[in-house]
């Protein structure tokens, strides 16, 4: 027995014990010196590592210096709360936490006058054109000039919706949607619809229109002035025309690709099973389908197989817009006055609360806009690139 009947050391060779010594100094050094600079902005588990390590060392060292039975009580007590605080950081969270990323910020520009209580804006070959309360307006928003200098009023009610491609502006006024031409300054009747038709998009020489009544989404040929009924799988709740197809959502839970160059419809669904919830806005980018859920309030991400990728986005307020613009996503939300951008990958990078009421999103010469009912003006947002961090 050692002394004071401690257990001996002295029967291990010298050699091992010399290096027993020195690498127990060398971990009492290296794990004191880490633990008092990992206290503070680092992770709290990884001051756990190092104070465990720092425990064991030191319990090491005493007992080597002093072989007693004390010092071994001390050992045994420094090695289990040493092994305690390993094991909780090793299973509860070995790496660092990486530091929070600031918010990117989100600019306004500067705001410019469109008509008074627009509803909705969409780009044309002459500007930002508006539906007013009193009829069409367009604006160059990069001049501030307004073309016509009045309000272009329309027969019937006050539009509702609107959409645009060149210089021609599909609208809806009542049960009716209507064709203007900004050039020629004149306007037909294209549909009349049973009930007041739903979201409407221009693209690809077509008008495109959801008739939520008759479960259609109505494809009219403004060259030929022909129409074509496309049956869809309930109601459609959105459309989206993009460079290559027409997206479309129905109250179903159906999200569906539509080919527009097909004599009827080329309808494909492409989700597959149906998305909860109800679809307010469609954009597509970086690979995925983005579809807004007004009744969650969330958004949500599909892939091109159809499958939804990852967690619902929580967006505050009816989202009742979304566009894609430079690196990110944009979400606008009508009911929390809102803009929140997103980054390709779905996190939520920043927002904005809009004060007056914000309507509509849409990009026009490289800049993207938000109308504001409230205020009768049209506001450039800016953004800086995300960096790949943020992304």
């Amino acid at each position: 027995m050692g002394p004071l009947g401690a257990p001996p050391l002295t029967g291990l060779p010298a050699p091992l014990l010399a290096a027993w010594r020195l690498a127990s100094a060398v971990l009492l050094v290296v794990a004191a010196t880490t633990t008092l600079a990992s206290v503070g902005p680092k992770s709290p588990m990884h001051a756990l590592v190092w104070v465990g390590g720092t425990l064991i060392a030191a319990g090491s060292l005493c007992l080597l210096q002093f072989p007693t039975v004390v010092s071994w009580k001390i050992t045994g007590a420094s090695f289990l709360v040493g092994a305690a605080l390993l094991a909780f950081a090793i299973f509860g969270d070995w790496a660092p936490d990486a530091p929070a990323k600031k918010p990117v910020g989100i600019v306004l520009g500067q705001p410019t006058p469109v008509g008074q209580e627009p509803v909705a804006i969409a780009p044309t070959s002459d500007g930002l054109v508006s539906a007013t309360s009193s009829g069409l307006t367009v604006v160059d928003p990069e001049t501030a000039g307004v073309l016509p200098p009045r309000p272009i009023p329309l027969r019937g009610k006050k539009i509702a919706r609107l959409a645009a491609e060149g210089s021609l502006v599909v609208l809806s006024l009542g049960r009716q949607v209507r064709l203007f031409d900004i050039d020629s300054q004149k306007d037909r009747r294209i549909l009349r619809l049973d009930k007041k038709p739903g979201p409407l998009a221009m693209g690809f020489g077509y008008a495109w229109v959801c008739d939520q009544a008759r479960a259609k989404v109505d494809r009219y040929d403004v060259r030929h002035r022909r129409l074509r009924r496309i049956e869809v799988p309930g109601p459609p709740t959105a459309i989206r025309v993009t460079k290559t197809a027409v997206w479309a959502a129905t109250t179903y839970g159906r999200i569906l690709r539509i080919d527009p160059r097909a004599e009827h419809g080329g309808v494909r669904s492409v989700a597959r099973k149906p998305v909860p919830g109800h679809t307010s806005a469609l954009a597509t980018g970086f690979g995925y389908v983005w579809i807004a859920d007004s009744d969650a309030q969330v958004i949500r991400r599909m892939s091109s197989d159809g499958e939804l990728v990852g967690k619902p986005i929580p967006v505050h307020g009816d989202i009742v817009d979304l566009e894609r613009y430079g690196d990110s996503i944009w979400a606008l939300s009508a009911g929390g006055s809102k803009v929140t951008r997103l980054s390709r990958n779905g996190r939520i990078v920043g927002s904005k609360t809009m004060p007056d009421h914000p309507t509509d999103l849409t990009v026009y010469h490289g800049r993207l806009y938000v109308s504001s009912k409230v205020m009768g003006t049209a506001t450039p947002i800016s953004g800086r690139p995300l960096s790949r961090r943020s992304r």
